[in-house]
């Protein structure tokens, strides 16, 4: 009788292992893969992103300083710049998911077509 419901193949009882065993990876889920790799993107240019937005507004700040001593214009470009390094800040963060999704689910199946012919990934777990 199994502690897991649906898997009746697991013990009742963890047993006691005395070291890493080796495990097979045959095969991966591609909507699993998909969504994992997608919100990864997201959040990586999300973060490195801030980057850009940081060096951006450096480079905006002094150019409409520059220019707003002379003329007076500097805070209208400043605004309108803030808002194209916004827009362009979140249709990254928004291409970066659709990007990754469409990684994802290629590099999914790509490992699971060689998967079938390397026999899979090995991998240790305890």
């Amino acid at each position: 009788m199994s502690n897991y419901p649906g898997y009746p193949n697991y013990p009742a009882y963890p047993t006691a292992t005395t070291g890493p065993t080796s495990r097979t990876v045959r095969r991966i889920g591609v909507w699993s893969a998909t969504k994992v790799v997608a919100v990864l993107s997201a959040l990586i240019w999300a973060v490195l992103g801030l980057i850009f937005v940081v060096f951006s507004l450096c480079g905006l700040g002094n150019l409409a300083g520059q220019l707003g001593s002379s003329d007076g214009g500097g805070t209208g470009l400043f605004v309108g710049g803030l808002g194209l390094i916004l827009v362009i800040y979140i249709g990254g963060i928004i291409g970066q998911l659709i990007f990754g999704a469409i990684l994802g689910a290629l590099y999914a199946l790509l490992y699971n077509l060689t998967a079938g012919i390397t026999g899979g990934l090995e991998i240790e777990v305890r």
